[in-house]
């Protein structure tokens, strides 16, 4: 669309030279002007040089490398070693547009490779602040600590008025939403398995009954879905309600391959409803 306005006008209007940089654009082409954001001055920006999107050898930048941001500065690509391309994540664009080569700070001899939309540039006297905060109030004990802070103030003093777009402000919104504090552990606690004594959960099957515990028996812990205890086994005629501590499975089922649906259990024969 904004190329169809500049095909539309290019030849009723004529272009103007940036003062700041190569580029030539035309006035009404422009969705962002020097008046829009009161700047003195009497010379011609383009938006790029406005907005702070050019990227220059020997600009103060910083720079995403892997999940970070680390300052570095902007290096001519016929620094960048050519041994090192092989081993750079992006060495294989060497010399393609929009690949910027960095020079890390404090490193006279690493570089990197990077896309440009991965770099931010930055204004002049910040770049000393990396890693630093600002401090109104000096420190009274040493004399130098009061110098460094009066610099400190004075670089980000000036790095505000070089912005060429005034910072944004918002006003403050309370939240929409009240926090409720909650305990993260119920107030009723579970009742531990090992509380209650086996005698308090023995059956009264009869001792020496024919098939006690069983699918056919009046077992009251089977009618409850619950095995009986292991003393229910030392009783005479022992105890069918044990099948899951004892690992036991029903001889009437057998485990064998299904077809095209891998391993699955078949019942041998009918099985009542009662029984596993």
């Amino acid at each position: 669309m904004r190329l169809y306005k500049l095909l539309t006008i290019k030849n009723e209007e004529p272009l103007i030279k940036c003062s700041l940089c190569v580029r030539s654009f035309h006035e009404g082409c422009l969705t962002l002007n020097c008046r829009d954001i009161q700047i003195n001055s009497s010379n011609p920006v383009c938006e790029s040089c406005i907005l702070g999107e050019n990227l220059r050898v020997g600009q103060a930048v910083i720079a995403r490398f892997k999940t970070s941001f680390y300052a570095a500065t902007v290096a001519s690509l016929a620094d960048y070693p050519k041994h090192c391309a092989k081993k750079d994540k992006y060495g294989k664009h060497l010399g393609e547009p929009g690949y910027v080569c960095v020079k890390w700070a404090g490193c006279n001899n690493i570089f990197a490779l990077l896309p440009a939309r991965s770099i931010v540039p930055m204004f002049d006297g910040s770049y000393a602040l990396i890693g630093k905060r600002i401090s109104e109030t000096p420190c009274r004990e040493a004399h130098f600590d009061f110098i460094h802070v009066v610099k400190q103030c004075l670089a980000w003093e000036k790095m505000e008025s070089e912005l060429s777009i005034s910072r944004p402000t918002f006003d403050y919104v309370p939240e929409k939403y009240i926090k409720i504090k909650a305990l993260y552990h119920p107030s009723c606690p579970k009742p531990r398995l090992d509380a209650c004594e086996e005698s308090d959960s023995m059956c009264d099957c009869p001792a020496g009954e024919n098939g006690r515990c069983g699918p056919n028996s009046k077992c009251t812990n089977r009618a409850i879905l619950q095995e009986c205890p292991e003393a229910c086994e030392a009783i005479e005629g022992g105890c069918n309600n044990r099948g899951v501590s004892r690992k036991e499975v029903n001889p009437d089922v057998e485990i064998r391959e299904a077809p095209g649906k891998g391993l699955g259990a078949f019942a041998v024969r009918d099985i009542p409803k009662v029984c596993y």
